[in-house]
């Protein structure tokens, strides 16, 4: 059956799993996953379908982390920037105070899609507590993965990327392409000969039962040009692996290898 026969089908746990297995994937390691349901196809039991058939084909001992990242609680993201566009400082004053404080426990993954919030809900997961770019775990090493996620390091090298590269961890792209998204490549921004230009941050956070607003510095992130960086690895390096999954295709790589590549292209090629 090709890609485009699954069109209107509805995909089992088998199916989906008979893909994954297809794909080579490393059994019992550790897996960042970035997945967009929509492209891989409706699946039986939504969500749930496909973590089941991940942990069939990787094993118990795998550890599965997803990006659980939350914008919306920010006066200084690019969403708010457009949301307040015209408006006067009252009204920006209005939404301001009608942003929800971060809850480690309890706010919704946003914008990562419906598998990294069906990875968040689960009992045994354990979240990163950056009220901003948080992850999610599950897995025997979960809470090693996702602790001590510092407030001013939202993806650099007190976050949870650095102990995934410490992990030789895998990027597993489902339905998603490498000029999509690759949350891994900004790791490798940290750790660039020229320090990344550092500014003010403001969100708010639940902390004793009240909405607090945090301030701190850190670092800017820029993904501009990851599009071109994704093109160009998956182009020319041998280690990134590709194959089908339900209507859409999957790829996957060390992330080790994919930051190291990025540091020698950002190096190259990002203006000093």
């Amino acid at each position: 059956m090709t890609v485009s026969d699954r069109g209107t089908k509805t995909l089992s746990r088998a199916e989906i799993r008979s893909d994954l297995s297809m794909l080579g994937l490393p059994v019992g390691s550790t897996y960042l996953i970035h997945s967009s349901l929509r492209r891989v196809g409706p699946l039986v039991d939504g969500p749930s379908t496909l973590a089941q058939a991940l942990q069939d084909v990787l094993g118990p001992q795998c550890t599965i982390v997803v990006p659980t990242f939350t914008a919306r609680n920010s006066t200084t993201t690019s969403r708010f920037r457009r949301l307040t566009a015209g408006m006067t400082p009252e009204q920006i004053a209005t939404e301001e105070a009608n942003i929800e404080g971060f809850d480690r426990s309890t706010t919704p993954a946003q914008d990562v899609g419906a598998f990294a919030e069906f990875i968040r809900q689960q009992p045994e997961a354990v979240r990163s507590d950056h009220p901003q770019t948080s992850f999610t775990a599950l897995g025997p090493s979960a809470t090693e993965l996702t602790r001590d996620h510092a407030l001013d390091c939202h993806l650099g090298e007190r976050s949870p990327l650095a102990k995934l590269y410490n992990a030789d961890a895998i990027v597993l792209l489902l339905g998603e392409g490498l000029d999509d998204v690759c949350t891994c490549f900004h790791l490798a921004e940290h750790r660039l000969p020229t320090p990344a230009l550092r500014r003010r941050f403001r969100c708010y956070v639940i902390e004793e039962g009240r909405r607090t607003l945090r301030e701190f510095m850190a670092a800017e992130a820029d993904h501009s040009d990851f599009g071109r960086i994704g093109a160009a690895m998956a182009a020319g390096s041998p280690f990134v692996h590709r194959g089908r999954l339900g209507r859409t295709t999957a790829s996957w790589f060390p992330l080790r290898a994919a930051v190291d590549f990025a540091v020698e292209w950002m190096s190259r090629w990002r203006a000093g």
